[in-house]
């Protein structure tokens, strides 16, 4: 009787040990996927942190021309009332001389 018990304990703890073991492949399987996923999340993270950057960088430069075109206006202004003053002279002297 007694080995039939200690028979009945081993297949017991073998069956037992089955299972943990199953268990165990189970959490490796779940450890490697989370691992898989954070590699992805992270790529992501580096195309998106490589995409900011660029679209600063695309701002940076627009901003930099919006700046240049503003001044290049500012001075066609100048330029547009100088000659408007300089028409305006010229008609007064034009009307000057034919009195």
């Amino acid at each position: 009787k007694a080995i039939l018990d200690i028979n009945a304990q081993i297949t017991a703890i073998q069956g037992a040990t089955s299972e943990a073991v199953t268990a165990i492949e189970g959490i490796g399987g779940a450890i490697d996927e989370v691992s898989q996923l954070s590699s992805d999340i992270s790529a992501s993270v580096e195309q998106q942190t490589a995409a900011i950057a660029e679209i600063s960088t695309s701002a940076q430069e627009v901003s930099t021309h919006m700046q240049g075109i503003s001044s290049d206006i500012e001075l066609a202004s100048h330029k547009s009332h100088n000659a408007s003053e300089t028409a305006e002279n010229l008609r007064i002297l034009s009307s000057n001389i034919r009195n």
